[in-house]
């Protein structure tokens, strides 16, 4: 696919004019030039997300960007039915990431079946037995009348779900993560 080609596919699904910008700049630079492997391509859209900061964004370029059930969960701070998500059963190897800005969030080694009906992790990627070099930002959340522990992307703010101190060791962590704030990345394509 040349990346001409690729670039106007990306331009047709987008509405917003900002995103617009970015992408052009980003992804025009080597129009008419072949990527030649898959590799190329998710670097020229990843290298668009980098030079967007999404904590900008607008309402309606959020709604624009997400599905209303995605701007309710990561935006509004919704939380999925339990048993719902597809990533749920998954088993697949490779990388979760950030619905709304692709930042790498967990890692497929991590996830395990908690059996509360959502996709749980022992821990972030970048943890390594603290919170200081990964994509997840921890803030005491009192919205249920109970204080619990929200996990949000450190990049865009968008909630991802909660964290509890019943997991398995080693970490004794559980992150039950809502299946609509993720993106699967197989492990082919997240290296």
């Amino acid at each position: 696919m040349s990346l001409f080609t690729f670039g106007n596919m990306l331009l047709k699904t987008s509405a917003r004019s900002h995103f617009l910008q970015k992408c052009k700049k980003a992804i025009f630079i080597g129009v008419g030039r072949k990527l030649a492997t898959g590799q190329n391509r998710i670097h020229a859209v990843s290298s668009m997300y980098e030079e967007t900061d999404p904590r900008k964004f607008t309402k309606d370029e959020w709604l624009n960007k997400l599905s209303p059930e995605q701007y309710y969960i990561c935006r509004e701070k919704g939380t999925e039915q339990p048993f719902s998500g597809k990533y749920y059963m998954h088993k697949e190897e490779g990388v979760y990431t950030c619905i709304c800005c692709a930042s790498k969030l967990f890692s497929s080694k991590a996830k395990y079946d908690s059996g509360t009906g959502w996709p749980s992790f022992t821990e972030s990627i970048g943890a390594n037995g603290n919170g200081n070099n990964t994509n997840i930002l921890h803030i005491s959340d009192t919205s249920l009348g109970t204080v619990s522990t929200e996990v949000t992307c450190k990049k865009c703010d968008s909630h991802l779900g909660h964290v509890f101190a019943d997991g398995p060791p080693p970490t004794g962590r559980r992150y039950c993560i809502n299946s609509v704030a993720l993106k699967f990345l197989p492990q082919k394509l997240s290296q």
